[in-house]
């Protein structure tokens, strides 16, 4: 092969190269960093291990995670405790509260911190919006969707 060709060849190649794709990078679900990224989830669903509904359609809670706290909002009493990740669990220790609300809407906020002081199971998935779903040791399931702070 001539040395016109060789480099000819190796230019290419070098283009080509440079055009392929890699994949891009996921984040570590059991980091940190996946939690605080987004600024806050919003609840989608609370189901059982069996799929019955455990909080009422409407119910507005949502997540916030910033360094090692993470706050529960939009039920009827604000929540907050720390957080940390165990042998790739989400750890959240036991919620304060207000306490101060009629019911309904205090078994609601109740239920919310019974599921969140369970070791979770989770999984990020990476949509746009990100989607945070997080699983107790017996099947419960919470479902949020990524959201801007406000």
């Amino acid at each position: 092969m001539s040395l016109r060709n060789t480099m000819i060849a190796s230019v290419f190649s070098i283009g080509l190269a440079a055009c392929a794709t890699t994949p891009a990078p996921t984040r570590d679900a059991t980091s940190p960093s996946a939690l605080t990224a987004q600024g806050a989830w919003k609840l989608n669903a609370a189901t059982s291990a069996d799929g019955a509904t455990l909080l009422p359609a409407g119910t507005d809670y949502r997540l916030q995670f910033v360094d090692d706290r993470v706050s529960v909002l939009g039920g009827c009493n604000r929540m907050s405790g720390r957080y940390a990740m165990v042998d790739g669990k989400l750890q959240v220790g036991a919620l304060a509260s207000t306490m101060a609300c009629p019911e309904p809407r205090m078994q609601h906020d109740a239920v919310m911190a019974k599921l969140l002081e369970q070791p979770l199971t989770m999984f990020l998935m990476e949509s746009h919006p990100e989607q945070l779903h997080l699983e107790t040791p017996a099947g419960d399931k919470l479902s949020f969707t990524a959201m801007p702070l406000e």
